[in-house]
């Protein structure tokens, strides 16, 4: 029961929470239009720079050159209320979410080696965030006779950027295997 109860103690610690999914989790999120649509699901099908994001093995389908460019669009509404105040914060911001470039080179031999590919895709998610709890005068708290303090506001303010730079090479050997290697930034 303890180590329920400190786990519910440390739940209300919105600062906490906010870190351990957005910035730390190990999963893209920021992908061209097409890697978004498909949920991500483009790193085993390839064919453009985006699968460098989760297989660069991916590379090795593309059969013709490409470069592309996605705009990203972040929207935050966040509405905080305590002891019947309330506080509501929005922040809207577009930028450049991802680009991304494959080079096509077809081998124009008699062996089974169809095509090797260089691909450099770059992803750029913002993690702005902004929440702030309306303090309460009414809580009162005497640390001694002549000193009190009430409960105040408490805010929670993040900024800054994800990002990933991504290298790598694929090929298709006989339209049959498809192997890559990629470099992470």
């Amino acid at each position: 029961m303890s180590i329920s109860a400190a786990f519910f103690a440390q739940a209300q610690d919105v600062s906490v929470i906010r870190n351990t999914v957005d910035v730390y989790s190990g999963s893209p999120s920021v992908g061209s239009a097409k890697f978004n649509a498909m949920a991500g699901s483009n790193g085993a099908l390839g064919g453009d720079a985006n699968s460098l994001l989760t297989n660069p093995a991916g590379l090795g389908v593309a059969i013709s050159g490409e470069v592309s460019g996605t705009l990203s669009i972040m929207s935050n509404k966040n509405t905080s209320s305590y002891a019947g105040a309330s506080y509501g914060y929005n922040i809207n911001k577009a930028d450049l979410g991802n680009v991304g470039a494959v080079m096509t080179f077809q081998l124009m031999t008699e062996s089974a080696w169809k095509f090797i590919n260089i691909g450099v895709n770059y992803s750029n998610q913002s993690i702005e965030n902004y929440i702030e709890t309306p303090g309460n005068s009414n809580l009162i708290y005497d640390f001694d006779a002549t000193n009190s303090a009430s409960f105040g506001r408490h805010a929670y303010d993040r900024y800054g950027y994800l990002s990933k730079t991504s290298v790598g090479v694929g090929a298709n050997y006989n339209n049959n295997l498809y192997i890559g290697a990629g470099l992470n930034f």
